[in-house]
């Protein structure tokens, strides 16, 4: 039997990202549309990356972390059609 992922709403992954970066606290915590951008100098990656909360990529958001001199970290969360 192969084990089949777990699927979550679009909702509920935001939700617990946003809660996420809520306990780890980042200096900095910026919006753009669809993203949520976590600066800081710690050692919690979570605390410096950005989170794709919808399904294409952000230029903008890469321009700001360079202007910040952060190098962002990707993580991607899986998603349903119709999300």
């Amino acid at each position: 039997m192969i084990a089949q992922p777990i699927v979550h709403a679009a909702a509920d992954i935001e939700a617990i990202e946003r809660a996420t970066l809520a306990a780890v606290s980042p200096r900095r915590l910026e919006e753009l549309p669809g993203w949520l951008l976590a600066f800081d100098e710690g050692t919690i990656g979570r605390a410096r990356s950005a989170v794709l909360q919808v399904d294409e990529a952000n230029a903008p958001a890469c321009r700001l972390y360079a202007a910040l001199g952060f190098r962002p970290a990707w993580r991607y969360r899986y998603w349903r059609v119709g999300d």
